[in-house]
Order: C-alpha cells, then sequence, then structure tokens
C-alpha cells in the first residue's frame, strides 16, 4: 500500500511539472534541436505634422490670493481670445500657488500670492503656430513652455515602418541562411519597437516626424 501511493505520489509530480514547463514553452519556446538564425533590423519613415500642442504658463501675483487669481483670470482671457481668433483650441488647464512671506519672524503671514497656471492649446492649423509663439514671447507674464508636434495617422506609419523593416530583416536572413548553405524555414520569433521623434519644446515649426520600427527575426534553419 505505501509502496502504490509513492508510486501514485511520483507520477503526480512528473505530471505536475510537466504541465509547468509545457505552460512555460507557450510564453518562451524551448528551441531544443531546432537550428536558428537571428537578425534585426531598422527603418524610418517621415510624417507631416497635423497637430501642434502648446502649453503656456500663465504667472500672477496679488496681495490676497483671491486678487492674483483675478489677475491671472484676466490674463488668460486675453489668451484665450488670441488663440481662439488663431484657430487654437484650450484642452485643459491646471493651477500651482506659491505663497511668499514677509519676513522670517512673520512665516505664517504670507505677503504675496502668486499663481501659475498652465494651459494647454492645440490647432490643426499649422500656419498660425509661428504666430501664436511670437505673441507669447512678447507679453510679459506669459511664457511658452513646450511645443509638441503630432500626426493623427501615427499608427498607420507605424505599421508602414514596421513593414519595410520586416522586409529587410527577412531578406538579411535568407542571405545569412543562404551563406551558410542552408534553406530557411519558417519565423519562430518576431518582436518589434518603435521610437517617434518630433521637435518639442523651442522649435516653432516642423517639416516631419520621423517613425523609427526596430524589428528582431528569428527563423528556422533547415537542410
Amino acid at each position: 500500500m505505501r509502496k502504490a501511493l509513492f508510486v501514485a505520489l511520483a507520477v503526480f509530480c512528473t505530471a505536475t511539472v510537466s504541465e509547468g514547463a509545457y505552460a512555460n514553452e507557450q510564453v518562451v519556446p524551448l528551441l531544443n534541436n531546432v537550428r536558428v538564425v537571428s537578425v534585426s533590423a531598422s527603418e524610418d519613415v517621415f510624417a507631416n505634422p497635423d497637430k501642434a500642442v502648446f502649453l503656456i504658463m500663465i504667472e500672477s501675483e496679488g496681495a490676497t490670493f483671491k486678487k492674483s487669481l483675478e489677475i491671472n483670470t484676466t490674463r488668460l482671457k486675453k489668451l484665450q481670445e488670441l488663440a481662439s481668433a488663431l484657430g487654437f483650441t484650450q484642452t485643459h488647464e491646471y493651477i500651482n500657488l506659491s505663497q511668499e512671506s514677509s519676513s522670517f519672524i512673520k512665516m505664517n503671514r504670507a505677503k504675496s500670492y502668486r499663481l501659475f497656471r498652465f494651459v494647454n492649446f492645440e490647432t490643426q492649423t499649422m500656419k498660425s503656430v509661428p504666430e501664436l509663439a511670437l505673441k507669447i514671447a512678447e507679453w510679459d507674464d506669459f511664457y511658452l513652455r513646450e511645443i509638441h508636434f503630432e500626426n493623427s495617422e501615427i499608427e498607420s506609419q507605424k505599421n508602414r515602418a514596421f513593414s519595410k523593416a520586416f522586409e529587410k530583416a527577412k531578406a538579411r536572413a535568407e542571405f545569412v541562411a543562404k551563406e551558410a548553405s542552408q534553406r530557411l524555414g519558417k519565423p519562430i520569433r518576431i518582436s518589434d519597437t518603435y521610437t517617434e521623434t518630433s521637435p518639442k519644446a523651442t522649435p516653432v515649426n516642423c517639416d516631419s516626424i520621423k517613425v523609427t520600427a526596430k524589428v528582431d527575426l528569428s527563423c528556422e534553419l533547415l537542410d
């Protein structure tokens, strides 16, 4: 009886280990006894920007929080009117508050309230970008923190870059197989990564956004 129980337990443990190994194989294929060639390739594609996003900071200061907020709100309306006239749409905003004390002794009595309002505007009218940037640079207490350029079809651009990189990787794998007097078999592993590069912060125009796709390809080698 004890021997039978031991055998049954051994079979159960073996089955459990086998099941765990099989589960791991689904995530990372175990390529025992399989000859593999692994190559990498990358390709760039370029897309014209069709949207610009501005981050603008508005600063104000007053003896009370209410006064500082009133000043800041007035300046915001001035910015909103200009941005609207240039074809910009406000998306969101947030405010930071800084209290400055009059002296070390009166640490708990604020001398002034400084507000920093951060506002985002976006537009699809690229010709308006330099004009709004110039106005912000001329106005006191307005600060242009960033201009970010985007392309609404960026996912299709990534697909285009992937196709080019994949074809390059496949051609390279075929070349390696031929040099080794082998035939190229089916793909075993394919992975891809992307980088998107566009001018940020200081440029006020953008000719193109570069999308780079890198493909890592592993294929079987056959006789």
